[in-house]
């Protein structure tokens, strides 16, 4: 699913999207291909803001949900030939 994040969302909302991304693969949700961009340490941020939030990704500082001072943060993941994914 993908959303369009407007001033009209609550905060509970916002959580309860947040919520559906649990167990997600991130393949699943980037619908602009994200993951095959270079490595770009805010990549995985940017594509669930865009691609899930329906937030256009920027460089803005601030808020990410402007209406609710809400700011999107994500575990790091590192991919690790040797020992895979960790987080």
């Amino acid at each position: 699913m993908t959303y369009v994040y407007s001033k009209d969302w609550t905060k509970e909302q916002i959580f309860d999207a947040a919520n559906e991304l649990v167990g997600k693969k991130l393949g699943e949700i980037d619908k602009t291909n994200w993951l095959e961009k270079r490595a770009d340490k805010g990549r995985i941020g940017n594509m669930i803001q865009s691609d899930f939030f329906g937030i256009p990704a920027n460089s803005i500082k601030g808020s990410d949900f402007v209406h609710h001072d809400i700011e999107l943060k994500v575990t790091p993941v590192l991919k690790n030939k040797k020992n895979g994914i960790q987080f």
